[in-house]
């Protein structure tokens, strides 16, 4: 089932990355090539375009394919196949049923294809598609390479590598925000600039902790986006990062996982963003579940990168037991179920340096316990409630406005944490939002209601 939209609306801009005046050394282009810096594409989508954006806050980067209608650009005097290249920037802005279309995506081109074939009325069709990633490509395709004697010294690397290639200093344990920032205008930043006139990604930093100048310095290399994933408590699920367009800038988001508790208050207080308000008739299809497989009732953190305390001396000290007090993950209906998670930040209030005295090492165990222990009592708050939230998908009329990181709420029916969006534009069809969502409350309504929520699901 596919509904249109009121006002459908949509704009592409491609910025060039680059005025080609050569095809290869020594052979050079066209006149009718050279010297365009930007294109607006809107025009040359046709009944056979399309454009599709996806987001999803567990992925490096969004994603977008962009169709057209194989057709002559009246300036250029070719395909749009010829006046694309991998690495033009692309704006994508969309609307339902507002007079201006909103930006939905930034990104960069990877691939651009030509297909040709016949319709099933025996009619020629000619189509060109582009396709690539938001900002996030650049965290993925920026590499750091320790390789001995690639350059003059680096068979004499020693233990801090990312400080003598590229002037990190983390030996210090840096304030996680403080280390985000310093990667970024050191290493992407100024990538950036080149390719896009001054272009660059911004931070925006809320969660604690310091990054492990150890875990740094024993990283083996590869992208940012791993560097940064690893070092900030992304991928053990604490906390989430990713890109986010806003109107006249690119953010990197990290920040603490907006967990919803059952009373509608957050844990860690940190809300999502926004909250976008639809009504039920917006809503195409929708799936909702829930499950028991994220119950736990034993939790534990590991730091491999502390080594002042082992393993089980910290299990000691945190009297790690058990949780039967709590009627959702009670092991005598679910069984003993352990969440083991490990963490790589170090506590925001500890800090320890090379070289320093007794006293100071003394005090920064201390921290290594107290955070130990505070990180094992967000584990059971997060996922104490689990059976009861609900998880899923929902399709629906285009809504530019719904963007991951966001708060969506449908009538007063339920509210849920948008974690990804593909918003789908059929020139002159449909213009279609799809939405994953998490720790959905619906089902804590219906079971606060006095009504019958299925009667009242019959008359709305």
């Amino acid at each position: 089932m596919t509904v249109a939209t009121q006002n459908p609306s949509i704009r592409v801009l491609l910025y060039k990355a680059r005025d080609r005046m050569e095809a290869a050394p020594g052979l050079s282009v066209s006149n009718r090539v050279d010297g365009a810096r930007w294109y607006d594409l809107t025009d040359y989508l046709g009944e056979h375009g399309g454009v599709r954006t996806s987001k999803s806050i567990s992925e490096p980067a969004g994603g977008f394919v962009i169709t057209f209608s194989d057709q002559m650009h009246r300036e250029r005097m070719d395909s749009i196949y010829g006046l694309v290249e991998p690495m033009d920037r692309v704006e994508i802005y969309m609307t339902g049923n507002a007079i201006t279309p909103s930006l939905v995506m930034r990104g960069f081109v990877s691939d651009i294809s030509r297909n040709t074939g016949v319709d099933g009325e025996g009619r020629p069709t000619r189509t060109v598609t582009i396709s690539g990633q938001d900002y996030g490509k650049i965290l993925q395709i920026l590499q750091i390479i320790y390789l001995n004697n690639s350059v003059i010294g680096d068979n004499i690397l020693s233990g801090f590598k990312l400080l003598e290639k590229y002037s990190i200093n983390v030996s210090n344990n840096p304030p996680v925000a403080v280390f985000m920032s310093i990667v970024l205008d050191s290493i992407v930043n100024p990538f950036l600039a080149d390719i896009t006139n001054g272009g660059k990604i911004v931070s925006n930093i809320s969660i604690e902790g310091r990054v492990s100048s150890s875990s740094v310095n024993t990283w083996d290399g590869g992208n940012i986006w791993g560097l940064l994933n690893l070092v900030s408590d992304v991928q053990t699920g604490f906390n989430e990062m990713f890109i986010r367009d806003l109107d006249d800038v690119v953010e990197l988001v990290l920040r603490p996982r907006p967990w919803r508790m059952p009373d509608g208050s957050f844990l860690r207080g940190n809300a999502p963003f926004d909250t976008v308000k639809i009504p039920l008739s917006d809503v195409m299809s929708q799936h909702v579940t829930r499950s028991d497989s994220g119950v736990a009732n034993l939790f534990w953190m590991r730091a491999p990168h502390l080594h002042l305390l082992s393993n089980n001396s910290l299990r000691l000290q945190a009297q790690v037991a058990p949780v039967y007090d709590y009627e959702n993950i009670d092991p005598k209906l679910y069984g003993i179920r352990q969440m083991d998670v490990t963490t790589m930040l170090i506590p925001p209030d500890g800090d320890i340096a090379p070289g320093a005295k007794e006293d100071s090492q003394s005090t920064f165990t201390s921290h290594v316990v107290d955070w130990q222990k505070d990180r094992l009592s967000l584990l059971q708050s997060a996922s104490q409630d689990a059976v009861i939230f609900e998880r899923g998908t929902l399709s629906l009329r285009g809504n530019e406005n719904i963007q991951i990181g966001m708060d969506l709420q449908i009538d007063d029916l339920s509210i849920q944490y948008v974690t990804a969006v593909d918003h789908d534009y059929q020139p002159f069809r449909s213009f279609t939002t799809s939405v994953s969502f998490e720790r959905g409350d619906g089902y804590i309504r219906r079971l606060q209601s006095d009504a019958s929520p299925y009667l009242q699901e019959l008359v709305r």
